[in-house]
């Protein structure tokens, strides 16, 4: 494979990053070449905001196990980190993907995923965090709440509790898959608990 890469290193902690490369991949008995690019850039605008952009395209192998094909594929992703204040920090994220045949521009798939993560710090010892996540492509929104609570590295007792939220219906006796008027039901729900004490010898 070969890899090019620039990288800017500026002022407030800003980086910028792009490359091209070139690679050779061997799948399903056949050999397929890839072409790509990416730009890639972070800083820390503010005391308490930092923000992370990224996009690319090129071409990817979609590994079908009886007829995989060479595909075109563009991602974007940007991320923040909003430090509202000394204990609460809210950050968010979205990526979005979509890839298409070579031959014929057919869209294989389109995908976009939002996660919102929430966390105080009431003290060093003790932290909420809660996050939601949604992804277009699955038709799901997973949520999670966590306490944590840390005395020393490896003593540590977390509490959690997660819901899985699936777009589906009910029709004739079974669930069938997404449609544009389905609703969002809870499929799964986990509460768990984990204690962790350290030793020292």
């Amino acid at each position: 494979s070969l890899l090019a890469e620039l990288r800017f290193d500026l002022s407030r902690q800003t980086m910028v990053e792009m490359g091209v490369s070139r690679d050779s991949e061997f799948w399903g008995g056949r050999t397929f070449i890839q072409h790509s690019w990416y730009i890639s850039a972070q800083s820390q605008l503010l005391k308490w905001l930092r923000v992370h952009a990224s996009t690319g395209s090129g071409d990817k192998v979609y590994y079908d196990a009886t007829n995989p094909f060479l595909g075109k594929k563009w991602d974007f992703h940007v991320c923040s980190d909003i430090q509202v204040n000394s204990k609460l920090k809210q950050s968010l994220s979205y990526t979005f993907q979509d890839f298409h045949r070579i031959d014929g521009d057919e869209r294989v798939y389109r995908l976009n995923i939002l996660v919102s993560r929430t966390t105080f710090q009431f003290n060093k010892y003790f932290f909420l965090r809660g996050l939601v996540q949604y992804d277009s492509f699955r038709h799901k929104i997973l949520s999670d709440l966590l306490a944590s609570f840390t005395l020393i590295p490896g003593t540590v007792i977390h509490l959690g509790y997660g819901s899985l939220y699936d777009k589906q219906e009910w029709n004739n006796g079974a669930w069938l898959k997404a449609s544009p008027d389905s609703r969002y039901y809870a499929t799964r729900q986990t509460l768990f608990l984990k204690v962790g004490y350290r030793i020292r010898f």
